[in-house]
């Protein structure tokens, strides 16, 4: 499979997010394109990120087969690539080799880069996410979304959402001073807001939620930068990203239940 030089910058940032939250994991690749799914080790966010073969600029994959790696050791790889180049990931260049190497070259002004990925052990095993209608969903520029998370990350540990008819608002306070911090999406800070008849209130640990907005830097680089939102009443936040060719990086970050 092949990515140029925009995805394969892509690719890089939206694993920097995957390997601040899980430093290894599965990336399965098949006739439909490549998939990864990994939780972090507090079981607080889930992370999915499809790619389809369309979204790659060439890939070619007749069966099922995985990677199984670091993904901070692939963002170093992935970030050795130079103005001009492009990015090759092949498997099994040894015949009988279930090895796989990154080749960055493409470019008479610089050298041929060759890389093996190392390959670990972990369990094979993908968790089902029932399907479920949320009752709150809206759809904004993934850097808008970042900067508020950012901005209520510096005043408290926990980001409490209170979804209604009118839009969306978020606050947080910190737990010594009375200090306090709140935001409200309304309708015409999005593309598009549906929400239920009744009003609701769930609490997330904000720290991780702005890991994950850091995914803003791989969506701005596909064709429109959106994110959506999905809330539902004590149950997790659903982020979805945008990256373009109907590839999704998708956050599923646990609520707190335990705050007032």
């Amino acid at each position: 499979m092949t990515l140029s030089q925009n995805l394969a910058t892509m690719l890089k940032k939206i694993l920097e997010v995957v390997a601040s939250i899980s430093e290894m994991g599965i990336m399965r690749f098949g006739p439909e394109g490549m998939f990864l799914q990994t939780m972090d080790l507090s079981h607080i966010c889930l992370v999915e990120i499809k790619l389809p073969p369309d979204w790659f600029e060439s890939y070619k994959c007749k069966d099922n087969t995985n990677l199984t790696t670091s993904f901070g050791t692939l963002v170093k790889m992935l970030g050795c690539i130079e103005s001009g180049q492009r990015a090759w990931l092949r498997q099994g260049m040894q015949e009988g080799s279930d090895s796989w190497e990154l080749e960055l070259s493409g470019s008479n002004s610089v050298f041929t880069k060759r890389f093996r990925i190392p390959q670990y052990t972990l369990d094979d095993e993908l968790m089902q996410i029932p399907d479920s209608d949320a009752d709150t969903d809206f759809c904004m520029p993934s850097g808008n979304w970042s900067k508020i998370i950012d901005e209520l990350s510096m005043f408290g540990e926990i980001v409490k959402v209170h979804c209604g008819e009118k839009g969306t608002t978020l606050s947080t306070r910190e737990q010594t001073e009375d200090v306090a911090m709140s935001c409200l999406i309304g309708l015409d800070d999005v593309e598009s807001y549906e929400a239920c008849d009744e009003e609701f209130e769930v609490n997330f640990p904000i720290k991780m939620i702005q890991k994950v907005s850091a995914a803003r830097q791989a969506a701005c680089l596909g064709p429109n930068g959106k994110i959506t939102v999905h809330l539902t009443d004590e149950r997790p936040l659903d982020l979805n990203y945008d990256l373009g060719s109907n590839a999704t990086a998708r956050f599923i970050v646990a609520p707190r239940m335990d705050e007032d």
